[in-house]
């Protein structure tokens, strides 16, 4: 046999062989690649592993925010809303600013008025009207509640609708006021002396709007059935020029407004403490008494800052249910 033929079969015995290792070795490969996507998939659904594209989404999602979960937080906070529409106080008293049961303790807000102004004969029955303005605070209102409710007494609030876009959980501290029996009043949503009174000088237009909003923040929180016909202008009445027109567009529409006839000083300064309100209380109670009014509106207040309010809260009720009088709200 010649070399050249040996070497001819040789050579394709060496092909043969490289043809089978190479196909073992592709089929090999293919098994592992096959192996290694089984895996990664199993370990990409356990959240193990990432994808080139799946390692740029996520850094997308950082950068703009996982959708997902944007939706899911949307979904959360509609199912919050609904659940607040859903847990509207049921006993309100249709039409009125008052549960149900927190009826029976209102009194005439027009009637408390003409007392301030000292402009109707007394009829001798002591009566005291604890007014809260510029509420609700997270910190101070569930306090004063509390101590309402502990010595069986209720009270007029007059909110400041602006605190519910400040802190939307004091929408909860204002239904616990209506549940407990207290009086709801309008005391603007803006609070703004700029805006209310430019010059000192009422402003119509600004005025009407402002309490409006304030009106329909009351009702997105309370219900439809719930509306106030009381209202505290901010600073009251007697500080402003030219308002007159605006207390008989108010009145035009059934809605009265109330000052005060006792100062508790609690606005007066930051650094009032609870025995200075306390004396301030007593000392114009007694100024009262001795001009003969009998119908007591009390000033306070249940802002954030407010604590020595708190402080001096239960001495007020024991000084006042000692001199006999009984406690209402305004209507």
């Amino acid at each position: 046999m010649s070399k050249k033929s040996i070497f001819s079969r040789k050579s394709k015995r060496e092909k043969r062989k490289k043809i089978i290792i190479t196909s073992l070795v592709t089929i090999l490969v293919l098994l592992l690649i096959s192996g290694i996507t089984y895996f990664a998939i199993d370990y990409y659904k356990s959240g193990k592993i990432f994808s080139k594209k799946q390692s740029k989404n996520i850094q997308q999602e950082i950068a703009l925010g996982d959708k997902s979960q944007v939706q899911e937080e949307t979904k959360t906070e509609a199912k919050k809303e609904e659940q607040i529409k859903t847990s509207l106080p049921t006993d309100v008293n249709k039409n009125s600013n008052t549960s149900i049961e927190g009826d029976k303790y209102t009194f005439s807000t027009a009637e408390v008025q003409r007392v301030n102004e000292k402009s109707t004969p007394t009829d001798g029955k002591k009566v005291v009207f604890l007014t809260f303005d510029d509420g609700p605070s997270m910190n101070n209102t569930p306090k004063i509640l509390d101590i309402l409710k502990a010595n069986d007494v209720k009270a007029t609030f007059f909110i400041m609708t602006k605190n519910f876009t400040d802190n939307p959980a004091t929408a909860e501290v204002l239904k616990r006021e209506l549940i407990e029996g207290h009086a709801i009043g309008n005391h603007s949503s803006s609070h703004d002396y700029k805006k209310l009174y430019p010059n000192r000088k009422a402003n119509m237009n600004n005025i009407m709007e402002d309490f409006t909003t304030a009106n329909n923040t009351l009702k997105s929180i309370l219900g439809e059935g719930f509306e106030t016909k009381v209202i505290r202008f901010p600073g009251g009445s007697m500080s402003w020029k030219e308002l007159q027109p605006v207390k008989e567009a108010f009145a035009a529409k059934g809605i009265s407004y109330v000052d005060w006839n006792v100062d508790s000083s609690d606005a007066k300064s930051l650094k009032r403490t609870k025995d200075e309100i306390v004396a301030e209380v007593k000392k114009e109670v007694e100024v009262n008494e001795g001009a003969k009014l009998d119908k007591i509106t009390i000033l306070m207040h249940d802002a954030k800052a407010k604590e020595a309010t708190v402080q001096a809260l239960p001495e007020i009720i024991a000084y006042l249910k000692g001199k006999g009088y009984e406690f209402r709200t305004l209507k």
